[in-house]
């Protein structure tokens, strides 16, 4: 089903506006809704406009990270850190400031990528690498040997978060400092530039991703804080919402299917070539795209039939999987679920498929559970051994 014809019929179940009088039996319930959520379109995109942010704004956070960066490599890095000689592979921006997202006043969200990598596992040893890392700067900065020409404020080294990064003003603005170890290009980074990506294939996915930050975050209070934290989606997870929403009505490409190379085994060089945002996709084939897949609707009715997908999904029985863009049931891991529920062509597979994860997968909650089901009496894994 195209695009138009699954929002149309959606539409349609939803019903027409209860402003709407019948004088045009013609009109598409696209045309009845666009028409009557028009002022509201205006509302979601003068938002944007008047509040993203500017171009000199964004030139500010690339010089302090210019910056950042040259110190790093050439002075700081020259030498051993606690015994190890590290090697900058980039210094970069991510999150909503690194993309079209960045509204004005954001923050700068920057991660140093260094090699020896260490795998994900490693985490004891990741954060205490960090931690030896962010220290040197800390030093070098108070020093005044690093940034020595820019005012300072209010510098925190969170050296005890589960991701330790360094917090501080610089000429005003709030830099947020981390460090990747990761053997390819860091997934941050990658994330800020599908969204641009995404960007390209359709625009209005920018002006409802950011109405929809606004919206939520206008819940949030004083009072209310540790609730809003547990209760609704984190900015980032609001983005992904819109994206796999967009892809429910083909509004928006799965890039991962159709360019793997965005994702997988991402080398810096590629990473580099895709500064413009969009990755090199050709125009050609996002006009190929548009051509077959756009469809007519305004932000206005967008938002309404947000509102209405995740208002009515069951995510108590199933999973988003945002880069496919796929919906899938929460299945059990229990042999008789599968013959129950499954396609008797498929019930082989599926019960081969259904194998168990390897227990040191498990978080530490997870295992605890296990043990007071009468699940797992083995010894704790390793990583739990402190």
């Amino acid at each position: 089903m195209s695009a138009k014809s699954a929002i149309e019929e959606k539409l349609k179940e939803i019903g027409a506006p209860k402003k709407y009088s019948p004088l045009n039996p013609n009109e598409t319930y696209i045309q009845r809704w666009d028409a009557e959520l028009e002022e509201f379109s205006e509302d979601i995109e003068d938002y944007y406009d008047e509040n993203r942010q500017t171009d000199e704004e964004k030139e500010q956070k690339l010089e302090i990270l210019k910056e950042i960066e040259d110190y790093l490599v050439k002075k700081l890095f020259v030498q051993p850190i606690n015994g190890i000689q590290y090697e900058v592979r980039a210094v970069v921006p991510f999150g909503s400031s690194a993309s079209a997202l960045g509204m004005a006043g954001g923050d700068l969200d920057m991660t140093i990528c260094v090699h020896p990598p260490l795998g994900r596992k490693r985490t004891g040893e990741i954060k205490q690498r960090t931690n030896d890392i962010l220290r040197e700067i800390v030093k070098s900065i108070e020093s005044g040997k690093m940034l020595n020409d820019r005012e300072i404020e209010d510098m925190e080294h969170r050296d005890g978060a589960r991701v330790p990064i360094i917090n501080v003003l610089i000429d005003g603005v709030e830099v947020d400092i981390s460090v990747s170890m990761t053997v390819l290009v860091s997934e941050q980074y990658l994330a800020a530039k599908m969204i641009d990506a995404y960007a390209k294939y359709d625009h209005r996915f920018i002006l409802l991703a950011a109405f929809v930050k606004k919206w939520l975050k206008s819940k949030k209070t004083d009072n209310n804080e540790d609730y809003y934290r547990t209760v609704f989606p984190n900015s980032c997870c609001s983005v992904l919402l819109v994206v796999f929403f967009m892809k429910q009505y083909k509004l928006l490409p799965n890039l991962g299917a159709r360019h793997p190379s965005l994702i997988e085994n991402v080398s810096w060089v590629k990473a580099r070539g895709g500064e413009s945002g969009s990755f090199g996709i050709p125009n050609a084939e996002v006009k190929r795209w548009k051509d077959s897949n756009h469809c007519d609707v305004s932000l206005g009715t967008l938002f309404l039939l947000f509102l209405e997908y995740y208002a009515n999904l069951d995510f108590m029985n199933y999973k988003l999987l945002v880069e496919e863009g796929e919906l899938r049931h929460k299945r059990k891991a229990d042999a008789m679920e599968i013959v129950i529920n499954t396609d008797v062509s498929e019930i082989e597979e599926e019960l081969m498929e259904d194998v168990l994860p390897d227990v040191c997968s498990y978080s530490k909650t997870q295992l605890n559970k296990l043990r007071r089901q009468g699940l797992h009496f083995g010894k704790q894994p390793r990583k739990f051994e402190k």
